[in-house]
């Protein structure tokens, strides 16, 4: 193992340097989506997969819709003080794609949906899972708990008003784990999954390396009309010096899966699934057949989605 970590060690010094000396192609990943807000589109734009994520969560909070996440990669070779400016060329660039995707029939058709007013239907599930969470001292639940009402804003089945309550609350648990948090040691390593009710209503986990992936397939299950978690992240601190040290962290974060997100978790989960409907499927029904005559590809899946997430389909 030490004549593997000598090679890869020596491979990784040639390479940086023909990096840093603009002879070789650097990759260039770049995140972005529109959105709304107060009837504005609006772009956004980012090379942090976390962060891009976290815009989202935030749109929702806000009752903001966001178009599905869209990932460009580009590479080109970089002279020293360019870089900055060959990201922003791509930024633009991912700007112009995203135009051209979505156009403004498209977005009036979310406008129509965006203007079901909300309701209070989820208060009294969430009150009792809340409860749950006051006696628990787990970060890992609070932030599961953040993406259900973040979830619960977005299906319409929370106010703002409501949402605010439990948001602020949430932030004050927050402040008090990192106030208490322990200084972690090892490198930091990011895990993402998610679990889901398959046909025989047995809970199924997933991981995935990257959080993208988990956000995909967290949208072609809900598309499929699933029962499906948040996707959850957790970041494990190790230094990882073989395969066995990595495998037995992936099974450690399959283990915390099956422990936070458990029958219970989804007792909880398909109750906020089974409210009734903001508005009769019909009236989604007839804006979706009129989008059919009229929108491309990727703006007929991103509609059903958004019907999905509103359970009107």
């Amino acid at each position: 193992m030490q004549s593997y970590g000598g090679r890869d060690q020596a491979i990784s010094s040639y390479y940086e340097k023909l990096l840093q000396a603009g002879a070789v192609d650097e990759e260039f990943q770049l995140f972005g989506c529109m959105y709304l807000e107060k009837g504005e589109q609006g772009f956004f734009v980012t090379e942090r997969e976390q962060k891009m994520f976290r815009f989202q969560m935030e749109c929702e909070q806000k009752n903001c819709y966001c178009t599905p996440v869209s990932l460009y990669t580009y590479w080109s070779k970089v002279t020293k003080g360019e870089r900055q400016m060959l990201k922003r060329q791509y930024q633009f660039d991912v700007i112009k794609k995203l135009e051209q995707q979505y156009g403004d029939m498209f977005f009036h058709g979310i406008t129509n949906l965006e203007a079901i007013p909300p309701t209070d239907a989820a208060v009294e599930v969430l009150d009792r899972w809340k409860k749950q969470l006051d006696s628990c001292y787990d970060l890992d639940l609070l932030q599961l708990y953040e993406a259900i009402i973040s979830a619960a804003l977005q299906m319409k089945i929370l106010t703002p008003f409501s949402g605010l309550r439990y948001l602020e609350w949430i932030g004050r648990m927050k402040q008090q784990f990192q106030e208490d948090m322990l200084q972690q040691e090892g490198e930091a390593h990011v895990y993402a999954g998610l679990a889901y009710l398959d046909e025989n209503d047995g809970i199924r986990y997933l991981q995935f390396g990257k959080q993208y992936a988990a956000w995909q397939k967290h949208q072609e299950l809900l598309l499929k009309g699933k029962t499906v978690s948040p996707v959850f992240l957790k970041t494990l601190y190790y230094t990882a010096n073989d395969f066995q040290t990595i495998q037995a962290k992936r099974r450690e974060f399959v283990a915390c899966m099956q422990d936070k997100m458990n029958k219970k978790f989804f007792v909880s989960l398909e109750q906020l699934y089974t409210l009734p409907r903001i508005i009769a499927s019909e009236r989604y029904q007839a804006v979706a057949e009129k989008a059919e005559q009229f929108f491309c590809r990727e703006e007929k899946i991103a509609f059903q989605l958004y019907g999905r997430q509103l359970r009107l389909v």
